[in-house]
């Protein structure tokens, strides 16, 4: 595309206030794409080294709504020409640079009581000190609209406290650590937040910050607990990148009880140990104060068998957690059988056997090893402890086995005539330990 005429400026100036979405992609050091609403041109390197002479202050696109910026570090000057106080909703990413950073992000012109709903700033490098500057002062200026942020910069302790108070925050996605020094504590701390995505294996961090930020909850006159700030609101939690999984980490997790889906991505490695640290007391206290959660995953099960609990904390995640559908959680399955076999005959089960049941249908144990001598006693317990059990998402053909009996389980009648013995077989263990099911069943 040939350079900018005069009369081309001429017509940027008429129709720039008519552009409402905008999207930048640089392509190559030589060329970038730049489109608005369906329109997309290719434009040259020189054009925004002319727009700054033409607009040395002033907006390309006073009333812009949306814009998503895709460059190197070298093109960030000109953003500002594009940074409206009538955005709704920004998204910038920066490029790895080649060489020594020569320009700081522009701080974005957003005042409290603004537009803006959506930000989303990601830098590389991530641990930029003026970036992670740049960053602070834009969120200080968002104001209450603010619905969702996600960042990848280091923000300062002022940007923290004020994102916290933020009344109508849904979504927060943040990759770097909280600040050093604490929050005051206080019931407002992220009042309305539903979602929240920890990346880079930060969540060991942000979650014991935000606990002790909470504060304590507030009694209404009938004596009730009532939940306030995220332990009302916080639904869905992510932590990514390789959380480690501890009492302290859980401790944490157990004081948002409104939880409906967690997930914490973990995989221990054969040389590095496992990774998920908890007993079968540490997964009880989690059942019990997550009674609405639909989605536990707590890192994929591995072959190690190192971890500390057992087929036992399966029982009370089943008949506390009465919502449960997916189930991803380690558990030793070195003696399984024996370990089974035992709950069934002790007290605790007879007291439980009567109470009602989660409905998981499948559960997750990847490659876990079973033995083959097992896998009967295996699907018949499980059986017991699920009462809506199909099967396992399994990479092993004794656990492939062991979801085979327990079909056979829950449907005999459709198996061949093969089958019959070991239905029978099955059948008659079974009467030992009847499932008792739920109403919801």
């Amino acid at each position: 595309m040939k350079d900018p005429s005069e009369e081309d400026w001429d017509r940027l100036r008429r129709y720039g206030s008519w552009i409402r979405e905008l999207r930048f992609s640089e392509l190559h050091p030589d060329q970038e794409r730049i489109s608005w609403c369906s329109r997309e041109l290719t434009i040259g390197k020189t054009v925004f080294t002319q727009l700054s002479l033409t607009f040395p202050t002033g907006l390309v696109c006073s009333g812009l709504q949306k814009l998503k910026w895709l460059s190197s570090h070298d093109w960030l000057p000109s953003l500002r020409h594009f940074l409206s106080p009538t955005l709704a909703e920004i998204k910038i990413f920066t490029t790895p640079p080649d060489g020594p950073l020569q320009t700081p992000l522009p701080s974005i012109p957003v005042l409290p009581g603004s537009y803006l709903r959506s930000l989303h700033l990601t830098f590389h490098p991530t641990n930029d000190e003026a970036f992670g500057n740049s960053a602070s002062v834009t969120i200080l200026q968002c104001g209450a609209f603010l619905e969702g942020l996600q960042t990848s910069a280091q923000l300062s302790e002022a940007a923290v406290s004020h994102l916290v108070g933020l009344r109508h925050l849904r979504t927060l996605r943040i990759g770097s650590d909280p600040p050093a020094g604490p929050l005051l504590p206080s019931s407002d701390v992220f009042p309305s937040l539903k979602i929240l995505i920890l990346d880079g294996a930060v969540g060991h961090k942000w979650l014991p910050f935000l606990g002790a930020a909470q504060g304590n909850c507030s009694t209404d006159g009938d004596s009730r607990t009532t939940e306030v700030g995220m332990r009302g609101s916080l639904t869905n939690l992510y932590c990514l990148g390789g959380t480690p999984v501890d009492p302290a980490f859980i401790s944490s997790l157990c004081i948002f009880r409104k939880l409906t889906h967690v997930f914490v991505d973990g995989s221990c490695t054969k040389g590095g140990g496992c990774t998920f640290l908890l007993t079968d007391g540490d997964l009880t206290k989690l059942a019990n104060a997550l009674p609405d959660i639909k989605s536990l995953r707590l890192g994929s099960p591995c072959s190690a068998n190192r971890c500390r609990t057992t087929a036992l904390s399966l029982l009370a995640l089943s008949t506390h957690c009465l919502k449960l559908e997916t189930l991803e959680v380690h558990f030793d399955t070195t003696k399984i059988a024996r370990v089974l076999d035992r709950l069934f005959k002790e007290p605790q089960y007879e007291r439980m056997r009567s109470l009602p049941r989660c409905p998981l249908q499948y559960l997750a144990v990847a490659d876990t090893p079973i033995s083959t001598d097992d896998v009967n006693t295996v699907a018949i317990h499980l059986s017991g402890i699920f009462h809506g059990l199909q099967g396992f998402h399994c990479r092993n053909r004794e656990w492939i086995e062991v979801s085979r009996q327990v079909q056979l389980l829950s449907d005999p009648g459709s198996q061949t005539l093969a089958d019959a013995r070991t239905v029978s077989m099955i059948l008659r263990q079974l009467l030992l330990y009847p499932p008792q099911w739920s109403a919801d069943s």
